[in-house]
């Protein structure tokens, strides 16, 4: 009976850590800022397993999320800007809220994400 209960509270724990790593998905508004301005832009990511996805528009950007931290890269459109460029982004989870950085072109940017 005391390897059951060690087996079922084994298995609840890992199941629990597999939930934990899917709360990033769903549909965000992320916010980029710099001194030059700011924009913002919806962004839907995907989780599976440690692969994570980040659409916006027609652009994906790919990457991870180990722990709590996001990291997605490829090429994204600002339309303020008027071009699209490569971009490397790295954000925390924090509750409902993702805050980290990401590099745009040239530029060095804040990011913060809330859930839409």
């Amino acid at each position: 009976m005391k390897k059951l209960v060690i087996a079922a509270m084994t298995a609840l724990f890992a199941m629990t850590g597999m939930a934990l790593a899917q709360d990033v998905a769903g549909d965000w508004s992320i916010m980029i800022s710099a001194p030059e301005g700011s924009t913002s832009f919806p962004m839907t990511i995907a989780v599976d397993g440690e692969t994570a996805t980040g659409t916006v528009d027609s652009d994906e950007l790919t990457g991870t999320y180990i722990d709590g931290e996001l990291k997605l890269e490829g090429d994204l459109y600002i339309a303020e800007a008027g071009y699209p460029a490569k971009a490397n982004m790295t954000a925390k989870l924090d509750g409902e809220s993702l805050t980290g950085s990401m590099s745009w072109d040239a530029f060095y940017l804040d990011v913060i994400g809330s859930r839409r």
